[in-house]
This record gives C-alpha cells, structure tokens and sequence, in this order.
C-alpha cells in the first residue's frame, strides 16, 4: 500500500496535470487575429532592438575613429572649412555689389574705398585683382571683353560664376582665371588689366645703379647713400 505522503504527491500532480491542460485548452480558443497581432508586436519588437544596436554600434566606431584623430588635426580640418566658407562668401559679396556699379567712375570709386580698408604692401595688387573681377562683372573693359567674348553685365556674371563653378573661388585664383595672357593696358580707367610681374619690370640692378647716379648728381656721398641702403634693408627685414 502507498504512504500518505507518496498520495499526497500524486494528487498534487494530477491538479497540475489537470490545470495545464485546461490552460492549454484556453490557448486553443484564442482567435486567429490576436495570434496574428501578437506575432507582428513580437517581430517589429525584434527588428527595433536590431536596428538600435546596429546604430549603437555604429556610434561607437564614430567615437572610436575620432578618438584615434588628434585635436589639432580636428580643429585644423575645421578651420579649413570655415576658410572655404569665408572665401565664397566674400567673392559671393563682390558678384552681388557688381550689379549696382554702372558707370566706370562707380567701379572706380568702389575700387578706392576698397583700397582704403587694406594695409601692407600688398594693397595695390589686391585692389587690382578686385578691379579685374569687376570689370568682368560689369563688361566694363575692352580687351577683357574681347578676349572672354562677353558683351552684357549678365554674360560676364555668367562666366565669373563658372569660373568659380571649376574651383576658382577666391579674389586671386578668380582674378588669375580671368587675367589675358600678356596683357598691355586695357581701355577704361587706364589701369593694366593683369598684375605687373617682375619679368616685365626693369632689372634691380639697373635700377639700383640709377638711384646711385641720381643720389651723386644730388651731392650725396657714397656714405650718405650706404647707411640710407642699409636703413631701409633694416625695414624690409621687419616688413
């Protein structure tokens, strides 16, 4: 005969038996649909928690290529974008302030109000990098004209603005692109329309031997023009 205790365990199996198979049942009388839908919630589930790792994963690759990339390169690229943005911008500027300059004295005029804002020996050249520019802008030059066949303000933006479309986007990659190959001067305001170059200028020596000549014929000594030489190499040296 069985103990009480070995009864009382197979009863208490039969209960579970019994309460799993009537659960069971109950999980046959569910509708299709709701089977359906928790299906659907359980795989959109899975491919959120598949599309957010991936983007975590992909985060911490960013992080990790840029902690392998120093400060100074970070910063240097930047400021490199910020330089090109800047570039455009101010030749954006100068396209813009074109259109309202309709006379040769308006171009002029712009050109020496420009010219009163820059320092250093280099204001001049500048300027006529601006004045090239503009005369192109404006279909104010001849010769300019003539060689880029432009004849209207609009055609010469045109061919500014595709000049920059291939990379010439600052004040002297533009005004290079629009200089005529060995240009004398051009008509207009008697400025030359391509920047003076050393090879066109005559030799420093001849130049220099000159000034001597001059200085003697000015009762200067050799002393006076010596120590005034050297002064002035002094201030080229800081320049």
């Amino acid at each position: 005969m069985l103990g009480y205790s070995e009864w009382a365990n197979r009863i208490s199996l039969y209960k579970r038996t019994v309460k799993n198979l009537n659960a069971f049942k109950k999980c046959l009388q569910i509708p299709l649909e709701i089977i359906y839908r928790s299906v659907v919630i359980i795989t959109l589930s899975a491919q959120y928690r598949a599309r957010h790792n991936f983007k975590r994963y992909i985060d911490m690759k960013a992080e990790n290529i840029q902690s392998n990339t120093s400060a100074p390169f970070l910063a240097g690229r930047t400021f490199g974008t910020f330089a090109q943005e800047q570039t455009i911008a101010i030749t954006s500027r100068l396209l813009k302030d074109a259109k309202s300059l309709h006379t040769a004295q308006d171009l002029k005029d712009y050109c020496q109000g420009y010219k009163e804002t820059l320092t250093g020996t280099g204001a001049d050249a500048q300027t006529s990098m601006v004045r090239k520019i503009l005369k192109v802008l404006t279909a104010s030059d001849a010769k300019l004209n003539e060689y880029h066949k432009i004849k209207t303000p609009s055609a010469g933006q045109k061919l500014v603005k595709a000049k920059m479309d291939k990379g010439a986007k600052g004040i002297d990659s533009l005004a290079k692109a629009l200089r005529i190959p060995s240009a004398g001067k051009a008509e207009g305001d008697g400025d030359s329309d391509s920047e003076p170059t050393a090879k066109d200028a005559p030799s420093l020596e001849a130049e220099l031997k000159a000034f001597v000549k001059k200085q003697h014929e000015n009762g200067r000594t050799n002393l006076d023009i010596g120590n005034a030489m050297a002064a002035l190499s002094i201030e080229l040296c800081r320049a």
